[in-house]
């Protein structure tokens, strides 16, 4: 493995990334947007190798040895860095694109403001796992109730809550926990067809439970970012990771906060949509601005997610005060909390 010193001289000689996965496509946005060549992608799945992915062709490591070019590896599989590092230790050319991120942009995210310290540990948390390639930083940060962890997230009456990326309708039931059963109105959105089906049962479940009428829990079965329309659905990797993607072969339904809200008021807003969260603040700016409501946003699928998704609220210039939280032991599942 080569160092970050090596990885700054020569990064802009052209790399290929290691995982022509969701986050590889991430990756290869991010890179793209930043002037970096991405010659290719190299993965061990052999069933990837010779097709496009993002206009890049994915090749095997023996191809990329053939080819004797010379160029950096940048690895961005998640969950399998360190297996890929390890398994070509004695290569000098690879290097962890996270590790990378972290240190590239240290400084950038030592500007950010939090309005408690947890927020700041969690911040080092994050990046510490970036830069080491360990998760053990964030066991001591890690903490439960996703979305409702911070007071003025949960415990509110009349509350218009707004679930982009719904699931199975869990946390859209941990809601109705929350505030006892007492709320003004759900919209759940969700694309993925089996997910929507599950969520339709838990809705008629939590119905009868809590004694709410149908009408007040409004369910989409379609995506919400920076269109209206209909675009194509990748519904073939595992489920919590179904997304948009041009390679997708379901057509789904999409809008975007500023038209589907045009009329109606909210309090809260909930997103986590695989990598589309930025585009969908963008497009629900108008929302946002009328009804200043919380927003609970994931920030750990595109690489400059939370440097972005900050600046973007914090540019609005509407007064937003930002905590951060790290919901699991794992490099998923940081969330920005932005209130009034």
């Amino acid at each position: 493995m080569c160092t970050f010193d090596y990885v700054k001289k020569n990064i802009k000689n052209g790399v290929y990334l290691w995982g022509a996965g969701a986050n590889g496509i991430w990756v290869l946005d991010f890179c793209h947007d930043n002037g970096i060549n991405v010659v290719g992608f190299i993965d061990s799945d052999t069933k990837k190798h010779g097709k496009i992915f993002g206009g890049v062709e994915c090749i095997s490591y023996h191809e990329y040895k053939e080819r004797n070019d010379n160029k950096l590896v940048l690895v961005v599989t998640k969950h399998f860095v360190n297996d890929v590092l390890e398994e070509h230790s004695d290569d000098e050319h690879f290097y962890a694109f996270d590790a990378w991120l972290a240190q590239k942009y240290d400084a950038d995210y030592r500007k950010l403001v939090f309005e408690d310290e947890k927020s700041y540990r969690t911040l080092d948390a994050v990046l510490a796992c970036m830069k080491n390639i360990s998760v053990k930083e964030l066991y001591d940060v890690a903490e439960g109730k996703q979305y409702f962890c911070i007071s003025p997230f949960w415990g509110k009456n009349n509350e218009t809550f707004v679930d982009l990326g719904a699931y199975t309708g869990e946390t859209a039931e941990q809601f109705i926990n929350s505030v006892g059963g007492s709320f003004k109105k759900i919209y759940a959105f969700e694309p993925s067809e089996k997910q929507f089906n599950a969520m339709q049962i838990r809705k008629k479940r939590l119905c009868e439970e809590w004694a709410i009428e149908p009408e007040k829990i409004v369910t989409e079965k379609c995506c919400v970012g920076n269109v209206n329309g209909y675009l194509c659905f990748d519904n073939s990797t595992v489920s919590t990771n179904n997304r948009i993607s041009e390679n997708g072969s379901e057509q789904v339904r999409s809008v975007t906060i500023d038209s589907y809200f045009a009329d109606k008021d909210i309090t809260f807003l909930k997103a986590d949509i695989e990598g589309a969260e930025l585009e969908m603040l963008k497009n629900g700016e108008q929302v946002i601005r009328r009804c200043r409501p919380k927003l609970a946003i994931c920030v750990y699928h595109r690489p400059d997610d939370l440097l972005n998704i900050y600046r973007f609220v914090n540019e609005l210039g509407l007064g937003y005060k930002f905590k951060l939280r790290h919901h699991s032991c794992e490099v998923t599942e940081t969330v920005l909390y932005c209130y009034i």
